[in-house]
C-alpha cells in the first residue's frame, strides 16, 4: 500500500524491495520493486540523484540472481558507477564494494555478509552490534579506499551511537582478537589495530563533547580525566579565533 501510495519514495522502495527479497530470494519481484528508481538515475545518468544503498541494492540482487534479461547486466554496472559517485556515503562505499567484486577484487561471499548486514541495518539503524560488524569489515578493505573512509567514519561515530560497546572494546581483552560476527554470536576488532584506534579516538571525541557542553553551560568540570584549565583556555580561544569580544 505504502509503494502505491508514494511511488516516487526511493526509502519505501528499498525497504520493499529487500523484504521481499527476504520472504522469496529466488523472486524476481525485489529487482523489480527498485528497477524504476535504477531507470530513472540511470537515465540521464547521473542527472538525478537516487540513494546509493538502493542502487547497491538493486544491483547486488540482480547480478546474484544470475538474471540474463536483456540489459540487465549494463545497468547493474551503470547503477553502481552512478552509486560510487556518491562519495563520503555508505551506500556509495558499498556499491564501490560491489562493483570491485565484479571484477574478483572482493569475494562474493564478503559482498553477501556486507548486504546482510545493510539489510539489518535498514530496517534495525541503531543495533549496535551489527553496525560495528559493518564498520570493521568496510574498514578492513583497504585497496578501496572509499570503504576504508566509511568503515572509519562509523567507528569514529561509534562512542556516540553505541556508548557502553565502545568502552568495552577500547579495554584489553578477548575482543581485540575475536571478529564481530553475528551469527558466531561474537564480539570482537578481529586483531584490527586501525579499528581500535578509530573506536578509542572516538571516546575521546566524546569525552571532549560532554566536557565542552558542561563548560558552555558554565558547570564544574573538575574532577574529569582532562585538565580543566586546558579546556577553558581551548574555548577562550575559539571564541577569539571567531571574533567574539572578551568578557
Amino acid at each position: 500500500a505504502a509503494t502505491e501510495a508514494r511511488p516516487h519514495d526511493e526509502r519505501i522502495a528499498l525497504r520493499y524491495g529487500v523484504a521481499l527479497h527476504g520472504k522469496d530470494p529466488h523472486s524476481s519481484a525485489p529487482v523489480d520493486a527498485m528497477m524504476p528508481h535504477v531507470q530513472r538515475a540511470t537515465k540521464w545518468m547521473g542527472a538525478e540523484i537516487v540513494d546509493a544503498r538502493l542502487l547497491a541494492a538493486f544491483a547486488f540482487l540482480a547480478a546474484s540472481r544470475g538474471d540474463s534479461a536483456p540489459g540487465l547486466t549494463d545497468l547493474v554496472f551503470k547503477a553502481l558507477s552512478l552509486g560510487m559517485e556518491q562519495t563520503g556515503t555508505r551506500g556509495g562505499a558499498v556499491a564501490a564494494v560491489y562493483k570491485a567484486s565484479l571484477s574478483g577484487e572482493v569475494p562474493f561471499d564478503l559482498c553477501q555478509r556486507i548486504y546482510n548486514l545493510e539489510r539489518d541495518l535498514l530496517f534495525m539503524p541503531s543495533h549496535c552490534h551489527r553496525r560495528l560488524e559493518l564498520g570493521t569489515i568496510l574498514r578492513r578493505l583497504t585497496q578501496l579506499p572509499q570503504a576504508v573512509s566509511a568503515g572509519q567514519h562509523m567507528l569514529l561515530l561509534l562512542s556516540f551511537d553505541c556508548p557502553h560497546l565502545a568502552e568495552t572494546l577500547s579495554g584489553m581483552g578477548m575482543h581485540w582478537l575475536e571478529e564481530t560476527d553475528m551469527k558466531r554470536k561474537t564480539v570482537g576488532l578481529g586483531g584490527d589495530l586501525h579499528s581500535r584506534a578509530d573506536i578509542r579516538q572516538s571516546i575521546r571525541d566524546a569525552s571532549y563533547a560532554i566536557l565542552d557542553g558542561k563548560l558552555a553551560r558554565g558547570e564544574s568540570a573538575e574532577g574529569t580525566f582532562y585538565h580543566h584549565q586546558a579546556m577553558v583556555a581551548s574555548r577562550a580561544v575559539q571564541k577569539r579565533a571567531q571574533g567574539q569580544p572578551r568578557q
